[in-house]
């Protein structure tokens, strides 16, 4: 028997012993929340705009935004060539607050330089502060090598336990 691809090679797995499977996909998860918890610590308290600071859907609350660590060993993710572990950073709660004010400070600026002149002088305080990404990517980037050392080892350790359980 052949496997090729990590879809194929769960899809087996599951067959033979589901647990493997759930403990692989665990171990990835606990791999990669040192990169969840830098980002969450490097997302600043204090607003990096003035304007953020009011009641409204984008004012600046950080304790709203949640920080997660997502797996994916599906066909589809194979295809499409997304990754096995993912960092979401988003909504903390259904009406959370701070969520969208974080991924506009964030991402500001990325694709566009701005449509108005208020929007294209957010963009220049917040390119102050550093390029798009600004809270996200750096902290990832920090943890990097020790996740990949992580996910190297996880899936490693599903090789040999597919192998041992094919042997057997």
């Amino acid at each position: 028997m052949q496997v090729t691809g990590i879809a194929q090679a769960t899809k087996t797995l599951k067959g033979i012993d589901n647990n493997i499977v759930k403990q692989a996909r665990k171990d990835l998860r606990s791999g990669a929340k040192p990169v969840a918890d830098a980002v969450k610590n490097n997302i600043p308290t204090k607003s990096p705009l003035r304007g953020m600071v009011h009641n409204g859907r984008t004012a600046w609350q950080p304790s709203g935004v949640k920080v997660t660590v997502k797996t994916n060993f599906t066909k589809k993710a194979e295809r499409k060539g997304t990754s096995l572990v993912s960092i979401v950073a988003g909504a903390q709660g259904k009406n959370s607050q701070g969520s969208a004010a974080f991924q506009i400070a964030d991402m500001a600026g990325r694709k566009r330089r701005g449509n108005t002149r208020a929007g294209q002088a957010m963009i220049r305080k917040l390119n102050a502060e550093g390029r798009a990404s600004r809270y996200v990517y750096p902290a990832a980037l920090r943890e990097l090598p020790f996740v990949q050392d992580v996910v190297r080892g996880t899936i490693k350790k599903l090789m040999n336990d597919y192998n041992r359980k094919l042997k057997g």
